[in-house]
């Protein structure tokens, strides 16, 4: 393990190797001071070079997820309200430094975490701790025994100037030993990761990297560096990451040692990371669906690639990946548009992620002219980042729809993802007119993991009916897990569910018929806990089945996407 780092342009940060910070001009920004106090606390202040009465953090709590429930403050200055910071008087710099302590928590928030340990060392991310400009612009100063970002890392202190608006968008790693080695590619994992994990990790993410970089070579590449943790909290498994400049990979109460299943899962989702770091973000989107659906399908289209180049996935594995995100994809919204669907709603159900991929390989597969995917993929990229130099009076909008169908072909109208992204068809009937006619699909009846994911769906909309419209859940493999939420009315409590109207929560093919017939005789739906009780739910909307979904003709579709 240990640390590396590679030698790239840090933007807009200055290095101070235990240096006083230069006094504050007149006029000087806010200073917002982030210091490591030990692996289970940091602390923050907020320092004004002016009056100031109030703050607003730029980072809504959304959801009410409680993103800064843990903050204390230190003294007697200002408190929190909501998401703002209120002093109790008008103060400056001299007088009134609001400092507030703040929990690390192994809890995920939306997008990126305030303070994730990863064994003694902290992430987190200056989202945040952002304000807006109020009290003036802000610059960040972060303390610890040695401070490291975009795969540099310096002791003692780290500031991010006023000048560079990615400060409010930086990960950083806090440590708490000053000696530290610089060797190797740039990643840090906590002592907790398995050596075998590591070794895993290293490999996809160096094969991944060579490979976009040959495919892609109109995207400017930038290394991360990675930050691998292992995190026990007696929960569910799963896991969580982000792409920034430093790569999150978290891996909750995962297996010491995995089978062959467990690594083609870590396999995918480090490729799933990496792919997003050969891409350009989406431009002149019409909704934060259709924008994560570009993103999100994007790294999942290349990490599938990838994946099938490198071996990683059979092919019969990839068809299956496809198959099994377009069913996801028509379970959770084929009844709504695209367009129609909440940003809770998006993130809840991964929509970007399963709707993406198959949107991505149909349209591929049947663009004119066929194949080129990768190239297909670069051209659009390099328009984008034209666009980007381009001032704004002469910009023109690239069309992510018809770069994917149709490429630079003049007489050719996308016909499939402007339905798809910006209509009002369900998704239902844009993917069923889509892939009635495509040779690279035919219909075919549930698989047993189609079956299985309608299940969760279906215990999903019992949550949401019960907890407001708010759904957190996690399947394991003999039992589902549903996390107490504030909002719910039964479910305040987390419990185990391995038992829905008597018969097996997996493996039971007559489990969710059963569950949609409680739901429409009786409006409840009784639920099994591993503990031997019986919890019952309200039905008040009906669930759906679906009778069939689509299978991709995997050696046609191979032989387009990859000739």
């Amino acid at each position: 393990m240990g640390w590396g780092w590679s030698k790239c342009r840090v933007a807009g940060l200055v290095l101070l190797a235990g240096q006083a910070v230069a006094q504050a001009e007149s006029g000087a920004p806010l200073t917002i001071q982030i210091t490591y106090r030990d692996a289970q606390q940091l602390e923050v202040s907020y320092a004004p070079q002016q009056a100031c009465q109030r703050v607003r953090l730029s980072k809504e709590n959304r959801d009410d997820e409680g993103l800064r429930d843990g903050w204390q403050a230190l003294n007697n200055c200002a408190r929190l309200e909501g998401d703002q910071i209120v002093w109790k008087q008008a103060a400056n710099a001299a007088n009134c430094v609001a400092r507030f302590a703040v929990p690390v928590t192994k809890k995920i928030y939306h997008h990126y975490q305030p303070a994730l340990p990863l064994g003694q060392a902290v992430l987190l991310h200056t989202s945040n701790y952002a304000v807006d400009n109020t009290c003036g612009n802000s610059r960040y100063v972060l303390n610890a025994p040695a401070v490291a970002t975009g795969g540099q890392a310096v002791p003692a202190q780290l500031v991010l100037d006023t000048g560079i608006k990615e400060r409010d968008s930086q990960p950083a790693l806090l440590l708490p030993d000053a000696a530290v080695r610089f060797e190797g590619t740039p990643f840090y994992a906590d002592p907790d990761v398995p050596p075998a994990t590591v070794t895993l990790i290293r490999d996809v993410a160096d094969h991944t990297v060579q490979h976009l970089r040959e495919r892609l070579p109109s995207v400017p590449f930038q290394m991360p560096m990675i930050a691998a943790a292992s995190i026990r909290d007696g929960g569910p498994t799963y896991f969580n990451g982000n792409a920034q400049d430093i790569l999150q990979l978290a891996f909750f109460n995962w297996p010491l040692t995995m089978d062959d299943g467990g690594q083609r899962t870590v396999s995918q989702f480090v490729a799933h990371e990496f792919s997003h770091r050969f891409q350009m973000y989406p431009a002149g989107v019409a909704s934060y669906a259709e924008e994560r659906l570009i993103h999100e399908g994007g790294a999942e289209f290349l990490r599938w690639m990838t994946s099938l180049h490198q071996g990683w996935l059979t092919p019969q594995q990839a068809a299956a990946d496809v198959d099994n995100a377009l069913a996801s994809c028509l379970i959770t919204a084929g009844q709504r548009s695209l367009r129609s669907l909440s940003r809770a709603e998006v993130d809840g159900g991964r929509i970007g992620y399963v709707c993406g991929l198959p949107a991505y390989v149909y349209a591929l597969t049947a663009s004119a002219p066929p194949g080129h995917a990768y190239a297909r993929l670069d051209a659009y990229y390099r328009r984008l980042l034209q666009a980007q130099q381009t001032p704004s009076a002469q910009k023109t909008p690239v069309d992510f729809a018809g770069m994917m169908e149709c490429g630079d072909q003049a007489d050719c109208q996308p016909r499939h993802l402007p339905r798809l992204l910006r209509s009002d068809f369900r998704m239902q009937q844009v993917w069923q007119d889509w892939l009635s006619a495509s040779p690279f699909a035919v219909s075919a009846a549930p698989t047993a993991e189609q079956q299985h994911e309608m299940l969760v769906s279906a215990i999903g909309q019992l949550m949401r009916e019960d907890c407001s419209g708010m759904r957190n859940l996690y399947p394991q493999k003999d039992r589902i897990v549903l996390s107490g939420l504030p909002q719910c009315q039964r479910l305040r409590a987390e419990v185990s569910v391995t038992q829905i109207e008597g018969l097996p929560y997996s493996g039971d093919r007559r489990t969710l018929p059963a569950m949609v017939s409680a739901c429409r005789d009786r409006q409840e739906v009784r639920l099994g806990l591993a503990q031997g009780q019986t919890l019952t739910l309200q039905c008040r909307q009906p669930l759906t089945m679906f009778s069939a979904f689509f299978q991709l003709q995997t050696d046609a579709a191979l032989k387009v996407l990859q000739p």
